[in-house]
């Protein structure tokens, strides 16, 4: 009997450690797998990560580059509007200078007019100087004609 109780209890006791070994790989398995599933929850969160900083420099570079087009526009624009300013300035000034240049046109021609209406009437008085004269002359010369006849005719009276 006491043989029997020994086997029995080494039954049991091989019993025992088989469902230990049993429960050990099962215990192994489960850790192993748990390790795996946290690996892969890692693995999925690190690269959601990854997506989410690249999108964010995405967002990021392009709102750069549209406020940097946006600095282009705005400079284009101004230096359309310093050229167009420029432009119109221009155009003012030259026409202020033709303005300037006709008024002095016209008043060179106005004191030409003035110049050459003087010299005329001048001359025209001259002229008419000169024909007085030419005519006091003449009348000078006849009256001397005249007292000579007279002269003459008494002189061959006296005689």
């Amino acid at each position: 009997q006491q043989q029997q109780q020994q086997q029995q209890a080494e039954q049991q006791r091989k019993a025992q450690q088989q469902q230990k070994l049993e429960q050990d790989k099962l215990l192994d398995k489960q850790r192993k797998e748990q390790e795996q599933r946290e690996a892969e929850e890692r693995r999925v969160a690190d690269q959601q990560r990854r997506d989410r900083d690249r999108k964010l420099e995405e967002q990021a570079k392009q709102r750069k580059e549209e406020e940097q087009k946006k600095e282009q526009q705005q400079r284009q624009l101004q230096e359309q509007q310093q050229k167009q300013q420029q432009i119109e300035q221009e155009r003012k000034q030259q026409q202020q200078r033709q303005d300037a240049q006709k008024k002095l046109d016209e008043q060179h021609r106005q004191e030409l007019q003035r110049k050459q209406e003087k010299e005329r009437k001048e001359a025209e008085q001259e002229q008419r100087r000169l024909q007085q004269l030419e005519e006091q002359r003449r009348l000078d010369q006849q009256r001397r004609d005249d007292q000579e006849k007279k002269l003459e005719q008494q002189q061959q009276k006296q005689q």
